[in-house]
């Protein structure tokens, strides 16, 4: 998974961090970012000395911005929820408690804790009959 923005701390450190940003740089080369319409910074920031905070803070709010643009962060949003029920269901009941609930999906206003709650029982019940 790529991740919208990329923030190397400690770059009071100097080359290492450096060097630390540069290697994600060239990491973000090799693959495909969340979209094309955004491109992934890769930011350096120091704690201590206070460097690269304010530019995280304005990244961050123009991520958000762009997020909510054309309900990005809905669709995002809807998308995590999802992969993770499919991922606690698949480690609870295995991939053949899965494929018994496939077409696996979860409505835009559904949470996916009380789908896995849902899940959970209708297998439990389907493996005691």
């Amino acid at each position: 998974e790529i991740p919208d923005v990329m923030i190397v701390t400690k770059a009071d450190l100097g080359a290492p961090a450096t060097r630390a940003a540069a290697d994600l740089k060239g990491a973000l080369g090799l693959a495909s970012g969340p979209a094309a319409s955004w491109s992934v910074p890769v930011l350096l920031v120091s704690a201590s000395q206070g460097d690269g905070v304010a530019e995280t803070i304005e990244v961050l709010d123009r991520h958000f911005s762009w997020l909510a643009e054309s309900s990005r962060l809905t669709g995002s949003r809807h998308s995590q929820a999802e992969a993770w029920l499919r991922a606690m269901l698949l480690d609870r009941f295995g991939r053949e408690g899965v494929r018994r609930l496939e077409p696996l999906s979860l409505s835009a206003d559904a949470s996916p804790f009380t789908a896995m709650a849902r899940f959970s029982n209708q297998l439990r019940v389907s493996r005691a009959v």
